[in-house]
């Protein structure tokens, strides 16, 4: 799996992409705490993911949410330094999701 990419998610409410980024030997992604995909993770529902914007293949991934805003903030510096972030300014509702691809 590369470094960084954009994986194609699916939840209960929600589909789209996420940007994501291996960061201390895990994958990660920022969002906010209030989107959906964050609300399904936190009522213990999983996300399904698919590793290619063109695969129709989903995985389903436990997903962990890190709230922790110093974390958060390094993160997001970090993909924000790697030009791999879909946000160009942190926001205080930014959380960190932690998830292993296989």
């Amino acid at each position: 799996m590369k470094n960084k990419g954009i994986l194609k998610f699916k939840g209960s409410q929600s589909k789209g992409a996420m940007h994501f980024i291996l960061y201390n030997g895990t994958y990660v992604s920022i969002t906010k705490k209030t989107s959906r995909k964050a609300k399904d993770i936190e009522s213990g529902k999983k996300l399904q993911i698919a590793y290619s914007l063109f695969s129709r293949d989903f995985n389903e991934v436990d997903i962990k949410i890190n709230e922790d805003k110093k974390e958060v903030y390094n993160v997001f510096e970090f993909m924000r330094e790697s030009k791999h972030s879909h946000y160009k300014k942190y926001l205080d509702e930014f959380v960190v999701l932690n998830y292993t691809i296989e």
